[in-house]
Parts: C-alpha cells; structure tokens; sequence
C-alpha cells in the first residue's frame, strides 16, 4: 500500500466525502478543519491517505494558518487497520512533505496516551521531523 497525496482544494468530491466522513467526529477537528480547508481558509491544505480496494484505510490532514510557516496534521486510521505501520508510514510523509515547505517541524496533536506513545515512537525510531503538542 503506497501513500497518496492531494491537495484539498483541487480533492476529487468522492474522494473529498470518503475523507470528510473518516474521522473521530465531535471528538477531533479533522471534520470542520477539512470543510474549511476545502473552502480556502487554510493555505497549502493536503491529505495524505492510503488507500486499498478504494476504501481510505488511515489518511492525514496538514496544513497552515494563512500568517504561520509550521504546518498542523491530524491523522486517523481505522480502527480495523490500526497497529499494522500506516501511521508510520503516513508520519514519513507528512514529516517529507511538510519539511520541503517549511523551515519548521510541523505539529502533531495526540488525543490520547497511545496515540501520545505512537508519536514519540514514530520521532525517535524514524527520525521523522514531527512535534507533539497537547493531550
């Protein structure tokens, strides 16, 4: 499975509903960041995604306030597909993509303790260019 790259503004609409649809719902901002996003108030707004027999199996959200060089990511991954390395492999392109665009290290926000030790693995083992922030 390979990670697929898109911009939100130029996002196909079936593609744009699988994603809007695949989230932690009233629990994150993927939702209302995405839906923004697409309408231009983020700049630079990409999804980073894997797909397999065209079902979104985990896929990112970065982007960038309008006045800030660091870029934010939300990532999810379906529960079924969790613990198999697509979030590694999707925190390896975020933090490749993210690093060409801007100086700073793009910032990750985990929402619980395993996604809290996920983050810190992916850092260290990978050397991926990624910063935690809250919890």
């Amino acid at each position: 499975m390979r990670v697929s790259t898109v911009s939100i503004k130029d996002c196909p609409s079936r593609l744009y509903r699988q994603l809007n649809s695949l989230n932690f719902r009233k629990r994150g901002q993927m939702r209302s960041t995405l839906r923004s996003a697409r309408k231009g108030f983020y700049k630079d707004a990409v999804a980073h995604y894997i797909r397999e027999d065209n079902k979104i199996l985990a896929w990112t959200l970065s982007f960038r306030y309008k006045t800030w060089d660091s870029y934010r990511s939300y990532f999810y991954t379906r529960r079924y597909s969790r613990r198999k390395g697509l979030g590694s492999k999707l925190a390896v392109a975020v933090g490749k993509y993210c690093n060409q665009k801007s100086s700073e290290r793009p910032l990750v926000y985990p929402h619980d303790v395993a996604s809290r030790k996920f983050f810190g693995k992916c850092i260290n083992k990978n050397n991926i260019k990624l910063k935690q922030c809250g919890y």
